[in-house]
């Protein structure tokens, strides 16, 4: 009462406080991020240790078991499993929801350096990574080539086409897959290097010595002082054909006098095809942060611009772009809060039947929305689909304050009072109704913000959305609706023509008689919501149940896992029979395979 009485004597402070949030709000949505879900930290750390060429049981027993040593004692672990392939070992760490997975990301790292000289010689350095959704790739490009030439794709991928892409703002990373890169490889003969006597040591030590990079001193000038390196390097495979591997009495045995020199691509050990065009994948990932929608159009923007640079033959396309859906489904969360509002205040029109007063709850719902967006904005959140589920219900919320205000300020009118008058009725008669409804709605959403578990991560931005528009939408029932109806209201919304046109006689009428004869028949009334209510305890075991409802993304993914030990070749011949029969179904635009790439 005391605020509303405030706001109809201090009209311009009630103005600029209502323009200061709409124009931070203005402000603050264009700079909101999207993304599917909120932002969420999973309590799980992953080490992964590359050993290549190594077999399974080598990688169990030297290395996957020697990281769970480790790390089996670390405080508020609550799962600790693993995952061993030939050359890969992931040991998957899992902590206590509650567990700050900084803290527990450092503790990892601090066991793992102290385990590192237990580990084999020829195993490179583990990686220590959080699970972030933000590392996922958000869209992957393919890069074709009708000839089949996948080292010229995977040179033109790695030398241009990744740096082009990793300057993007916004993109984290690129990972290459079904790429294979230039190998040099030495077939040594057997029969020739008994012949003279050498073994498969002195071979690999005399390429060793081929390659050196050391310190050269330094050369000073007058003004000047430059750092010198001596390099020695090969640049053509038949340099290294001319290693000198051994040189005695018997005479020079060069690297070719025992050894074929290949100069050719590393072992094929990821696929990649497009539509059966054989391809490299190069998969884009965002960094922490960064507007997932931002960076996909400017990946596809960039897409554009290295089309017409390409070579004859060479093609790029986008698919797996996570964009494509994210934006659908903000586009349509955003068209059903439009039309939630357009409709409510359809409805007040059609029941007050009064232009002005319809005028005035349609100016305060938009802008105690916009006002819940700069709290969201200040608060670090996205638009996802928790939050415009909150702002699409929350349009219900926002309605009940303006509608009983209005409404009640209204009926003041038409019994005769002058707007003043009418909205400091409504404000004694409906301020500490309102304040209580919104206090008892904050009552049920802030827990919800604060339930424990990973439920309770997802629904945080939910619960604290809701609230932000619970507290807007009050501040403006008890400020700005009074305030606006006492400015423009007239006299003329109490004159009979709009009481003969208006339906609320006819709703007041019906409820009035529904209530009665609910008075009169009680029993029926308790034993009818009794009912009801065991009714609705029965049903609840029949409703399934999901974290996520299930979405239709126009897309799906078949996943095929051979068992241990398949050359890769069966698996692509696999692919290739999998992606024939998939590109035969009318519905199917394009099929992207990929056999070692991480993916399945």
């Amino acid at each position: 009462m005391i605020v509303t009485e405030v706001a109809l004597r201090q009209r311009v402070l009630v103005v600029m406080v209502a323009g200061a949030l709409i124009l931070f709000g203005g402000i603050s949505f264009p700079r909101i991020s999207n993304a599917l879900f909120p932002d969420v930290d999973f309590p799980i750390v992953t080490v992964t240790t590359m050993m290549p060429g190594t077999d399974a049981i080598t990688m169990e027993t030297d290395v996957t078991e020697v990281v769970e040593e480790a790390l089996s004692s670390l405080a508020s672990v609550k799962k600790l499993r693993s995952e061993t392939q030939e050359g890969v070992s992931q040991v998957i760490v899992e902590f206590e929801l509650e567990y700050d997975i900084d803290i527990g990301a450092q503790d990892v790292r601090d066991r793992i350096a102290t385990v590192i000289p237990l580990l084999p010689q020829e195993a490179e350095a583990p990686v220590i990574e959080k699970f972030d959704l933000d590392a996922q790739p958000i869209i992957a490009v393919v890069l074709m080539d009708r000839s089949g030439d996948t080292r010229r794709l995977t040179d033109l991928a790695d030398d241009e086409l990744k740096n082009r892409f990793q300057k993007i703002r916004g993109v984290g990373g690129v990972r290459i897959v079904g790429g294979r890169k230039r190998e040099v490889r030495v077939w040594l003969s057997a029969a020739a290097m008994r012949s003279r006597g050498i073994d498969i040591g002195t071979a690999i030590a005399a390429l060793r010595s081929g390659v050196r990079n050391m310190p050269g001193g330094r050369l000073t000038g007058e003004t000047r002082e430059w750092s010198v390196r001596t390099e020695v390097a090969w640049s053509s495979p038949e340099e290294i054909g001319g290693i000198v591997v051994a040189d005695d009495e018997v005479g020079v045995v060069y690297l070719r006098d025992i050894a074929r020199v290949e100069d050719g691509g590393e072992e094929q050990r990821t696929v990649a095809q497009y539509d059966g065009i054989p391809a490299v994948t190069m998969l884009i990932r965002r960094q922490s942060g960064a507007n997932i929608l931002d960076v996909a159009d400017a990946v596809r923007a960039e897409v554009d611009r290295v089309q017409t640079e390409l070579p004859p033959g060479v093609s790029l396309a986008t698919t797996r772009d996570q964009s494509t859906f994210i934006r659908a489904s903000i586009t349509s969360a955003q068209h059903d809060l439009v039309i939630g509002v357009g409709l409510a205040v359809l409805v007040i029109f059609v029941f007050l039947w009064n232009v002005r007063a319809t005028l005035i709850v349609a100016a305060v719902i938009p802008s105690s929305i916009i006002g819940t967006m700069a709290c969201m904005y200040f608060a670090g959140f996205t638009f996802n689909n928790m939050t415009m589920l909150a702002l699409s219900l929350s349009v219900g919320i926002l309605i009940d304050d303006a509608i009983v205000m209005v409404e009640t300020i209204v009926r003041h009118v038409q019994e005769g009072d002058t707007p003043l008058q009418a909205a400091q009725k409504g404000g004694k008669r409906l301020g500490f109704a309102i304040v209580a409804t919104s206090v008892s709605l904050c009552a049920v959403f802030i827990p919800v913000a604060f339930t424990s578990g990973l439920v309770g991560r997802f629904f945080f931005e939910f619960g604290m959305t809701v609230t932000f528009a619970i507290l807007t939408s009050t501040t403006g029932a008890l400020t700005l609706t009074p305030m606006l109806c006492a400015v423009f209201l007239t006299r003329r919304s109490g004159d009979a023509p709009h009481q003969k046109v208006t339906i609320m006689p006819l709703v007041e009428r019906g409820f009035s008689r529904f209530i009665d004869w609910a008075i009169r028949r009680r029993g029926w009334v308790i034993g009818g919501g009794a009912a009801i209510f065991v009714a609705s305890l029965l049903l609840v075991g029949k409703v399934g149940k999901e974290f996520v409802p299930t979405a239709d993304e126009s897309e799906f993914n078949v996943q095929i896992q051979f068992p241990t030990g398949t050359p890769i070749k069966v698996a692509e011949g696999a692919l290739d029979r999998m992606a024939r029969r998939l590109r035969k179904v009318p519905e199917v635009g394009h099929v992207l395979g990929t056999v070692g790439g991480g993916g399945g």
